[in-house]
């Protein structure tokens, strides 16, 4: 790897390499300009992610018939099974809750006796 140093007005390309004998050795360049400030970016593309609801989460489980199933986090490391357990629980009581929100909000629900 190369690193750049700027030293008075000139900068200069440090990097390391193995020699013929397998020795380490570290070798310099000098260059009149800094040679990433005219670097040419590569261009991106970005694009929304897709966020899965509950619903298209437990279809996802029933159609899966894959027995080495993996799950990952947004930055892509894998989630163990507890983890993804609680998480479910916590999405399972609140979908409960919300179902059983109307109930509680004092509705006659279809009893007209009073």
């Amino acid at each position: 790897m190369a690193s750049i140093i700027k030293r008075k007005n000139r900068y200069s390309v440090v990097y390391t390499y193995t020699d013929e004998s397998g020795a380490k050795r570290q070798k310099w360049e000098l260059m009149s300009r800094n040679p990433v400030l005219n670097a040419t970016l590569p261009k991106e593309e970005h694009k929304q992610r897709e966020i899965w609801t509950a619903e298209t989460l437990f279809k996802a489980l029933e159609v899966c018939d894959d027995d080495v199933l993996v799950f990952a986090s947004s930055c892509g490391r894998p989630i163990e099974g507890q983890v993804i357990n609680r998480a479910l629980k916590k999405l399972i009581d609140e979908v409960v809750k919300e179902v059983e929100q109307p109930k509680e909000d004092g509705g006659n629900n279809g009893d007209d006796t009073k």
